[in-house]
């Protein structure tokens, strides 16, 4: 089922500060398969705000119900041992990532705990699962300014959003195949066609040979999404198609802060 089919074109007034509100509730999928397989009945639905134009919504987006639910409980369960966790010194952030667990066909949620000593006092203590959410423990990732060094050669990746995914929300690690990567910005609709917003110095070798990139490949978390089409190296900016099966969405990768340090600064 195609996003324009799950989507609802209808129009109607809400207050807007709900229909806000609701938008910021995390982020949701799209090219959501709602029907379950063989004779099974389809996926029960709940449906949020896509787009709003003052205080009217022009467009609607529909996701399964326990998925949403599932996804709901996630930010219940964080937001209640959050500050506990960041009692403990080691940790450095806490946030949602996508599970291999999946709900009427949409990935779930796991808390995840970044920590800068796996080994520290109190990171043992750290439960597995909580409200029927899991939790995993990592080692927090190097941070520093990313980008390529022209000097040396070098690049550094610090986004913190880089699972593997084919539908991109802006902040996610993105940039050319196998090579350097930065963040996502965000769809764009360029010539009536969807198409993600990105930086051409993340693609060819922008320090010596700054090279026609058109047709390179894009990668987000190791997936190959699509290819550059149009891109200008003096202004930096570079546009990504869907040809590799890849989509876009409209909207930032939920993360949930406190931050010490930011993961989406890599841009």
């Amino acid at each position: 089922m195609s996003e324009e089919n799950e989507a609802s074109s209808s129009k109607e007034l809400v207050n807007r500060r709900t229909a806000l509100q609701t938008l910021g509730l995390g982020a949701i999928s799209s090219g959501i398969s709602t029907l379950a397989a063989g004779s099974r009945k389809p996926e029960e639905e709940v449906r949020y705000p896509k787009l709003i134009s003052g205080d009217e919504v022009v467009e609607y987006i529909t996701v399964p119900k326990r998925w949403d639910e599932h996804r709901k409980q996630a930010q219940k369960v964080l937001d209640k041992i959050r500050a506990g966790l960041h009692n403990i010194p080691a940790v450095e952030e806490t946030q949602l990532e996508a599970s291999s667990e999946s709900f009427g066909g949409v990935s779930g949620k796991k808390i995840v705990v970044l920590v800068n000593d796996v080994n520290a006092d109190g990171i043992q203590n750290i439960p597995s699962k909580e409200g029927g959410i899991p939790i995993e423990v990592r080692e927090m990732p190097r941070r520093q300014q990313g980008s390529k060094n022209c000097s040396d050669e070098t690049s550094d990746d610090n986004c913190g959003n880089d699972e593997a995914t084919s539908s991109v929300p802006g902040g996610y690690s993105f940039g050319e195949e196998n090579k350097n990567k930065g963040s996502s910005c965000c769809e764009v609709i360029y010539n009536g066609k969807d198409r993600m917003l990105t930086v051409a110095h993340l693609f060819g070798d922008h320090c010596s040979n700054p090279e026609n990139i058109v047709g390179t490949k894009a990668s987000a978390g190791g997936t190959t999404v699509g290819k550059v089409t149009e891109f200008n190296q003096d202004e930096d900016w570079a546009i990504v198609d869907k040809s590799e099966g890849g989509s876009y969405l409209n909207y930032i990768q939920e993360s949930s802060v406190p931050h010490k340090a930011s993961s989406a600064s890599c841009f």
